[in-house]
């Protein structure tokens, strides 16, 4: 199952961090991700996936 979309809107949860305030975004890993083409991967795998069976994918914003 693919990931659920996750609706922002712009309000901070008193209790959590941000993801974006805890990493940085120099690193070389966060530059990797940025750089790499995330759809080729999606049509790759993604035929492997059921849309209505299984436990769906969390999706971290």
């Amino acid at each position: 199952m693919q990931p659920k979309t996750v609706v922002d809107d712009g309000s901070e949860d008193l209790f959590r961090s941000r993801l974006l305030a805890m990493i940085d975004l120099r690193h070389e890993l966060v530059k990797l991700a940025k750089a790499l083409d995330w759809s080729v991967f999606d049509e790759a795998f993604g035929p492997l996936y059921h849309e209505s069976q299984g436990r769906p994918g969390l999706w971290f914003s």
